[in-house]
């Protein structure tokens, strides 16, 4: 569908989107990554993933769009390339600023600039969702999420915090429309408007939760774990 398989049928990805863009998005980009890796690092991801968003940018006026076909695939590919493609450029920069020797009042200035970006990404998040900002806000949280790994103005070494988060992630991606559509039954559809944030952390700990329940009930039912060995 997302390929463009599904041209002209009423048929939507729906919320899979995310990982069908990411499974095609690997069988395009990691060939190019392997073949010509060091131009491809440099020049074509940087172009690839500027092109991308800025072609949904100018067609849609914002890139959250994603279920929306262009004619030819659906906008959530377009969107999931250029994104992937600007991730190995956050990954290279951060690689870079690793090795660099910052001074007190550089690292100070980096952690100001941090706090900034991640202030501004939460006021998007409680603002109107697919607004003409979210290209912005992109390369924000791209910004962001590279002096974050970088290790600059500290180090992050609360692993097993960032390993949960790892590990909610599918819980978080399997449950959060239901919890979407609970809330729209109960508080109508614009709570999302000025609530996007009370709405993620409820979201997260559904997950959580979820979590918890399937590895309970996996550690202590070997029918369960023979049920997901066979399947």
């Amino acid at each position: 569908m997302m390929s463009g398989a599904g041209f002209g049928t009423s048929i939507c990805p729906g919320i899979f989107w995310y990982i069908s863009a990411m499974v095609i998005g690997f069988f395009i980009l990691f060939p190019l990554y392997l073949k010509w890796n060091s131009a491809s690092r440099m020049i074509l991801f940087p172009l690839l993933g500027i092109f991308c968003l800025g072609y949904l940018q100018l067609k849609m006026g914002y890139i959250t769009l994603t279920w929306e076909s262009s004619g030819a695939v659906y906008y959530g590919l377009i969107r999931g390339i250029g994104e992937m493609a600007i991730g190995v450029v956050c990954y290279d920069v951060a690689n870079f600023i690793q090795r660099l020797n910052f001074t007190t009042f550089g690292r100070a200035v980096i952690l100001v600039f941090e706090i900034m970006c991640f202030l501004a990404i939460v006021v998007f998040i409680n603002g109107k969702w697919y607004c003409p900002q979210s290209v912005s806000i992109f390369f924000l949280i791209a910004i962001f999420v590279t002096l974050l790994y970088s290790g600059v103005p500290f180090r992050i070494k609360c692993k097993r915090a960032i390993s949960f988060l790892g590990k909610i992630s599918l819980p978080l991606f399997m449950t959060h429309i239901t919890v979407f559509n609970v809330i729209c039954e109960w508080c109508g559809p614009d709570v999302f408007y000025g609530h996007g944030l009370d709405v993620l952390l409820l979201c997260t700990v559904v997950a959580i939760c979820s979590f918890y329940v399937v590895s309970f009930v996996e550690c202590h039912s070997s029918d369960f774990r023979k049920l997901l060995i066979k399947s």
